[in-house]
């Protein structure tokens, strides 16, 4: 899941890097438009000056690319320390070659040059009459539709490769990139709706600012392609964010659901924290059982043993465990779907198996799974699917004693101990001692539950923090807009100075067009928010194996959407200043 909610998030920051680009370089060749008139006129052709900003694209990709390497791999370098410490185990080193380098930049080159493609192709179609002029009629007057039916199409493909991926026809990591194409297909189309809408717009704000709103319209619409992509940044931006915070929000709750479910018990005793990878942990001597049954005022003891086996010539963790209770546990709460045992009362040779690995090998309740023993493999018939997220979900729970027949497993992990909740300060300190004894562990269920939700808050930053970059980038994108239109509005602005417009005023005008563009961006990004998480929880079954449930967040949406208008007055603030 969180694989996912990373490739998702990566994907998205891509579009709207082709976005900023795309944004930055309509700006540059509206600034030099006379300078490209100029060289046309003395017999440069449409290549050549498409050449050149192509030639710039690499440049500053490049440029862009080796520093992005640079401060990513000291990024990637501290966060896998942080993440090393965090789950107690050994990371892999961030592999930092030529070969990386090398391939950064090559990205880069194709990012810029992918994002300075329409610039350029506009650049190098412009007459020498036209170039001269400081704005296009086409710019203002009509709108390309070529580039929505492209648009249109874009998303058409993005929604059907989508439902593919929901009904597991395509891999998982293609639905990502199917959900970029259907944002990049609406971005594309924006251009259409941007008079109607900020008519619209201009019409809600006339009676707090009327002349200052009409102003600021027709500067956006003179630059319809300019305001498009800005508003499609900052529509990405919201979209992404509340999207994946809601699914984030959806998976965090369902992990907690799983743990609180399945890890019960007052105390834990154990070596050492198992392998989040593995699921294994060190070795128990075996004399700590008997000094545990000492103790007053225990209820019960369960153990449990982590081995590793193949089941259908998968590598999965073997879950032993030698009371009913665990097994109880998960058939009463944590079933998948209708994978309800085949019988009121499971055998002793049945297993249950995690949600992921049912999935990937195809099987349900009542199905039986092929286990690999020293003596061949055995067949068992699976009781139940459940929620795991133990090992990744590929997990088989099986009877201590069958454990022991077919797979040779001695020793104990972890001692799960139950006691009376009347004496629980004595137990622990009784527990104390045993473990002093023994060199171990002794937590109780409350510190198991923090420990889990300092790795999972861990990697939840991990997301929210791509999200964070997301809305930086879109600040930059808003700053840029608005920055240039301050320029091009000198004479304007400085015409309406004469005439008795105040400082106020001309700072309504900039914060008018923020507004217009924050409103067409952000409501309709915090429904598509809503429309990207709901997709995201339909998609959680093909590489989860089980649905997570879906949530409607409304503090959620309104907080984003709050954050965003933030984001975007903080942008026009220096530019309302400057104007």
């Amino acid at each position: 899941s969180i694989r996912q909610g990373m490739l998702t998030a990566r994907a998205f920051l891509l579009l709207v890097a082709i976005l900023i680009i795309t944004n930055t370089y309509l700006i540059n060749v509206t600034e030099r438009r006379s300078q490209f008139g100029m060289m046309r006129a003395i017999g440069a052709t449409s290549g050549q000056v498409a050449a050149i900003l192509c030639c710039e694209a690499i440049m500053l990709g490049t440029l862009g690319a080796v520093l992005g390497w640079c401060l990513g791999m000291l990024g990637a370098d501290r966060v896998n320390d942080a993440m090393s410490r965090l789950y107690e185990t050994a990371l892999p080193s961030i592999s930092a070659g030529p070969t990386s380098l090398v391939l950064a930049v090559l990205f880069g080159i194709a990012l810029s040059l992918l994002g300075v493609w329409l610039p350029a192709r506009r650049a190098g179609r412009l007459s020498p009459a036209e170039a001269m002029r400081s704005t296009l009629a086409s710019e203002t007057e009509s709108t390309s539709w070529q580039i929505s039916l492209i648009g249109l199409a874009c998303v058409v493909i993005g929604s059907l490769a989508l439902a593919a991926g929901v009904a597991r026809r395509l891999p998982t990591d293609a639905t990502a990139w199917s959900g970029v194409l259907i944002l990049t297909g609406l971005v594309l189309m924006v251009p259409l709706i941007v008079s109607p809408l900020s008519a619209w717009v201009a019409y809600l704000m006339k009676p707090f600012v009327d002349v200052e709103s009409r102003l600021a319209r027709l500067q956006l619409l003179r630059h319809r392609t300019r305001t498009a992509l800005t508003i499609g940044v900052l529509f990405i931006a919201i979209s992404t964010g509340v999207g994946l915070a809601s699914s984030v929000i959806d998976n965090v709750n369902d992990v907690k659901s799983w743990y609180r479910r399945t890890m019960v018990a007052d105390y834990f005793v154990r070596a050492m924290s198992p392998d989040m990878a593995t699921g294994q942990a060190a070795d128990i001597p075996d004399e700590v059982g008997s000094d545990i049954g000492k103790v007053d005022h225990i209820n019960a003891i369960e153990t449990t043993r982590f081995v590793r086996a193949r089941v259908n010539d998968r590598g999965v963790i073997v879950v032993a465990f030698d009371s009913a209770g665990s097994l109880s546990r998960f058939l009463d709460s944590m079933l998948v779907g209708d994978s309800s045992p085949s019988s009121a009362a499971p055998s002793q040779d049945d297993v249950v198996i995690g949600s992921v690995l049912a999935n990937r090998v195809g099987v349900q309740a009542g199905d039986s799974i092929a286990l690999e023993t020293d003596d061949g493999v055995v067949s068992l018939r699976v009781a139940a699917v459940v929620n795991d997220y133990l090992a990744g979900g590929q997990t088989v729970y099986i009877n201590r004693s069958v454990a022991e027949r077919l797979l040779g497993v001695s020793g104990v992990d972890a001692y799960l101990i139950h006691a009376d909740h009347g004496h629980l300060d004595q137990v622990r300190e009784d527990l104390q001692v045993v473990t002093g004894k023994y060199g171990l562990l002794l937590e109780s269920f409350s510190d198991v539950h923090d420990q889990i939700d300092r790795r999972m808050a861990g990697v939840v930053a991990g997301l929210w923090s791509m999200v964070a970059i997301g809305f930086i980038v879109a600040t930059l994108g808003v700053a840029n807009t608005l920055t240039m239109n301050v320029l091009e509005q000198t004479r304007e602005l400085g015409l309406l100075r004469i005439v008795g417009a105040t400082q106020r005023q001309i700072r309504k005008i900039v914060f008018s067009q923020a507004i217009m563009m924050g409103v067409l961006a952000l409501v309709p990004g915090g429904i598509a928010g809503v429309v990207i998480a709901y997709l995201i929880s339909l998609t959680t079954y093909s590489f989860s194996g089980h649905d997570i449930a879906f949530e409607m967040h409304p503090a959620l949406v309104l907080g984003g959407m709050a954050f965003g208008f933030l984001v975007v007055f903080t942008a026009a603030w220096l530019p309302a200043r400057r104007a």
